[in-house]
């Protein structure tokens, strides 16, 4: 049988990397769901660790400081966060302070 194609491996692999396993930059960022104003404590916590930063742990931290600190901690976290971020991370970022912090003002 030939190999290849869209077949049922090519399905199972495309669910298995949607349900990959988050990171721990991530799974510390899920307690901000629950506790916003903790944000600048997961952010120390983060840089002390030199744990990776994605787009979703990102997003994660901004939404926490829009809902908590606002702009300002937001503009903190980026300030500090510039030279620990690939360049498209970094643009992920600035697309999720920018969404967040929008909606701080309305």
């Amino acid at each position: 049988a030939a190999r290849g194609g869209a077949g049922p491996a090519r399905r199972t692999s495309r669910a298995a990397a949607a349900r990959r396993k988050k990171t721990l930059s991530e799974v510390l960022c899920e307690r901000l769901e629950e506790e916003p104003s903790a944000a600048m404590a997961v952010w120390t916590d983060l840089k002390q660790r030199e744990l990776p930063l994605n787009e979703a742990t990102m997003d994660l931290l901004f939404r926490a400081c829009a809902r908590s600190g606002g702009l300002p901690a937001a503009e903190a976290v980026m300030r500090e966060a510039v030279g620990l971020l690939t360049p498209s991370v970094r643009a992920a970022a600035l697309v999720s302070l920018i969404k967040w912090c929008k909606e701080d003002k309305s």
